[in-house]
């Protein structure tokens, strides 16, 4: 089912294109006013009658039913509706008078001037009028009111020459004639200053041009019957110029309507479109006017033509104050548009900035906050209208703040900067840069504005930067400090080594010298510690048993949460190793221990447990997916606040944290899951707000493997053979590294450092089997020597060693798992079983 508002006259705007009568009723229109202009009818006998009365019928019908269409449309106003129907009744009244013409002009077989006919062209005119008042439009702009009356007195003045005209020359008519000669003109007159008004208010319902269109035409058709009804009174006998006005008229009405019966209706400002800047009819009726004087003085009427011409330089001299009013009202109109527009953009981009505007006033009372307070500090903008600036502000910053606005009140116009902390509304402090100016003077601020950025992110970020920086420094620090301390420990651990090899079982000092060798292992694990803090990633996986690491690390982890929290362990003891970074793995314990710490803030219990567990399934749950199969698990439990969804779905994002400012980085866990990665495990996370949380680290199980550096073996080293190049340029180091070597049984060739090794090298480059050298050396590297030395004798096998993390040396090209290396401090036997397996490969 079609609706009017998809149909346009016989063409379906939504299906195929159809024939459209509108275009043959402007052919049939051409040619009807054609012929009425040129007269050419009266050649074709009773035939040529027939049609000039009733070639406009079809028209006056078209128009009626085109305008009966459009107002069956429901989505128009009501109004418009009404005219719409009023204005179709005008046309059928039209079309009933022009068939009763045509009726008596046939009969009679001659032209009619006067009939009782013309009664139903005079009722069609009250329909127009009352049509046009309903029609939608806006209301009265009361800067043109002078506009108006001045349009208004040209209208009666035009009125006042077609009257003059009319009563002074017209013809001896009498009944009939004389009422329509006389009421056409008034009530033409009263439907133009009608429509003066009604095109002065326009508003375009449904749309621009339907509205335009069928005002104008009526209009047209009201100025055509107000001129020619004047000069057929007079006994004007020229050609019948209205009746091409009222060809165009209907036509120009058709369409108008067909617009009415499917243009969208226009919604904000469209459908409130001001009125137009001015009325044309004065100037079309001026012109009229002037028509009529020429052809009353074609006439030789000059004795009438003279107060007429005297009239319209009257009008002439009006329609002039007419046009200079319109132009300072529009002058006076763009600039108001011009401030609002100005107002517009400016409201905008406040509305839209992502800062903050406050207006104060002097004593510091917020009289504007702009939108953006809602998003940046989570107070809407009305609730912060009228209360105080020193409200909003951290205490420390508000003496900053008064000294502030107290110096800009001396200067008005004068801009400062400031930095302050504002209260959030979940009681939160946001970091805010200002700029502050004085704009009191201004009429349109009359107050201090500050235009604030929030930096909290930015600070945050900062600051983890400097605390980054320190760290650099600091494990650049520990790193040096570490290379000295583990050549002494390595010292330590060879002498101890030698005496308790040499030493009975039954010595009395044989439990002093394990003591110290015990001390020098402890140390080394300190040095470990040390270095924890200044590797930020893993570089050294090795199978370590789990949880004799978790034991070992049980005094450190107590002494980080502090005494007012239980540190508990649950381990087991048997349970299985996994290839890890032990360093990065107490790092990892220390972070948790730490969470668990800040998540109780009264105190209480951290629990570590570590046990072996079997997955036959897949762990859905976890933050990092843990696939089947055995597994080590460390669990760090606490019973604080508990974490809720949003908060574990972000828990491991970079940057986040749930600690106050200056209390976290939120970098903890993202570096324990990517701890958890590089070793090929699993992370997850059971919790319940309110009720705790516990994280658990999953590591793939390995079997365990014994450390060489934790033996203590009685009789002698197992014996090798070989040529070995020492380089190391710690004396005491390299004195006990040589004595460790010839016990082993090898041929020792030493020097302290790169330069001496080269010339060691040259005088003995077929008799040596491998270099050990120290990676961290004065001048060149022990990784650059190596390499020089390869080139020389490609295959040539290198053992490494060195105090330094693995990213120390990864700067010198050397990385860890890839390279021969051994660590110090390292024990007698260990430096040699390493020895033995990189001769043996």
């Amino acid at each position: 089912m079609t609706t009017p508002g998809q149909v346009a006259h016989g063409r379906e705007t939504t299906g195929g294109r159809r024939f459209d009568p509108r275009y043959l009723a402007v052919a049939f229109g051409v040619v009807f006013a054609w012929s009425e202009v040129s007269q050419s009818w009266r050649d074709w006998g009773t035939a040529g009658l027939v049609f000039t009365y009733t070639g406009f019928i079809p028209l006056q019908l078209y128009s009626a039913w085109a305008l009966l269409r459009a107002a069956g449309r429901a989505e128009l106003p009501l109004r418009a509706r009404q005219a719409l129907r009023l204005i179709a009744g005008m046309f059928v009244s039209f079309a009933i008078g022009s068939i009763w013409l045509a009726i008596l002009s046939i009969n009679a077989n001659d032209e009619a001037r006067y009939t009782p006919a013309d009664i139903f062209y005079i009722l069609g005119y009250p329909l127009q009028i009352v049509g046009l008042l309903l029609l939608p439009h806006g209301p009265t702009p009361t800067s043109g009111r002078l506009r108006r009356i001045i349009e208004t007195g040209a209208l009666l003045l035009t009125a006042a020459i077609l009257v003059y005209t009319h009563h002074t020359l017209r013809a001896n008519w009498n009944g009939i004639g004389d009422f329509v000669a006389t009421a056409t003109p008034l009530l033409s007159l009263l439907g133009l200053l009608v429509a003066n008004g009604v095109i002065a208010r326009g508003l375009p319902i449904p749309s621009q041009r339907a509205w335009r269109t069928l005002v104008f035409a009526l209009t047209a058709n009201l100025i055509s019957e107000l001129v020619f009804q004047t000069l057929w009174a007079t006994g004007y006998k020229g050609p019948n110029w209205s009746l091409p006005v009222g060809v165009a008229v209907n036509l120009a009405v058709v369409w108008a309507a067909g617009w009415y019966a499917r243009d969208p209706l226009p919604v904000g400002p469209e459908a409130t479109r001001p009125a137009l800047p001015f009325s044309p009819l004065p100037s079309l009726l001026a012109a009229g006017g002037a028509g009529t004087l020429l052809l009353l003085v074609q006439q030789g009427n000059v004795d009438v033509a003279r107060p007429a011409l005297i009239t319209l330089i009257v009008l002439n001299a009006l329609l002039v104050i007419r046009e200079f009013l319109l132009v300072r009202d529009t002058t006076i109109m763009a600039r108001r548009e011009t401030t609002l527009e100005s107002e517009r953009r400016f409201e905008a981009l406040v509305r839209h900035s992502t800062d903050l505007i406050l207006v104060v006033d002097a004593g510091q009372i917020i009289r504007f906050a702009s939108p953006a307070i809602l998003t940046l500090l989570g107070r809407p903008a009305e609730r912060t209208m009228a209360t105080s600036l020193a409200a909003l502000m951290h205490p420390e910053d508000r003496a900053v703040a008064q000294a502030i606005v107290d110096a800009l009140l001396l200067i008005p116009g004068s801009p400062a900067t400031a930095a302050v902390r504002l209260l959030h509304a979940d009681g939160g402090w946001r970091r805010f840069e200002c700029n502050v100016t004085n704009l009191i003077t201004e009429p349109a601020v009359l107050g201090i504005v500050f235009n604030a950025r929030d930096v909290t992110e930015r600070t945050q970020l900062e600051e983890q930067l400097r605390q980054a920086q320190k760290m650099e420094v600091v494990g650049q620090l520990a790193g040096g400090v570490a290379h000295d301390f583990n050549n002494l420990l390595t010292t330590v651990l060879a002498s101890s080594d030698f005496v308790l090899q040499e030493m009975p079982a039954g010595h009395p000092l044989r439990e002093d010298i394990e003591n110290i060798r015990i001390a020098a292992q402890r140390g080394a694990a300190l040095t470990s510690r040390l270095l924890v803090f200044s590797k930020p990633n893993g570089a050294d996986p090795r199978v370590v048993r789990i949880a004799a690491r978790v034991q070992s690390a049980h005094r450190l982890i107590q002494r980080l949460v502090g005494d007012s929290y239980t540190l508990e362990l649950k381990v087991d003891h048997a349970s299985g190793a996994a290839l890890v970074d032990p360093d990065e793995l107490e790092h990892a314990l220390l972070n948790l221990a730490a969470n668990a710490r800040d998540a109780m803030r009264l105190g209480g219990t951290i629990t570590l447990t570590v046990e072996d567990r079997v997955l036959a399934q897949p762990l859905e749950t976890s933050v990092l997916a843990v696939p089947a199969g055995r597994y080590v698990v460390v669990a760090v439990a606490d019973h604080g606040v508990g974490l809720d969804l949003p908060t574990k779905e972000r828990l491991f994002q970079p940057f986040f944290t749930t600690k106050q400012a200056q209390q976290g980085t939120g970098l903890g866990l993202t570096g324990v899951l990517a701890f958890m990665r590089r070793s090929h495990g699993g992370i997850s996370v059971e919790s319940t707000l309110g009720q705790g949380a516990c994280f658990l680290l999953w590591f793939p199980r390995r079997e365990p493997q014994e450390d060489p550096s934790s033996r203590v073996e009685a009789g002698s080293l197992t014996q090798g053979s070989g040529t070995i190049l020492l380089v190391e340029d710690d004396t005491v180091v390299r004195h006990a590294t040589h004595r460790i070597l010839v016990a082993g049984g090898y041929t020792v060739l030493d020097a302290p450092n790169a330069e001496q090794a080269r010339l060691v090298f040259a005088a003995h480059a077929d008799t040596i089997d491998l270099v050990v050298t120290d990676v961290m050396m004065p001048g060149e590297s022990g990784a650059a020597l190596a390499a020089g030395l390869r080139q020389a004798r490609p295959g040539l096998p290198v053992l490494y060693i060195s105090g330094y993390p693995g990213e120390d040396l990864a700067r010198l090209g050397l990385q860890v798992g890839e390279v021969e290396l051994v660590r110090k401090p390292f024990a007698v036997r260990e430096l040699i079983e390493r020895v033995r397996e990189v001769m043996g490969k």
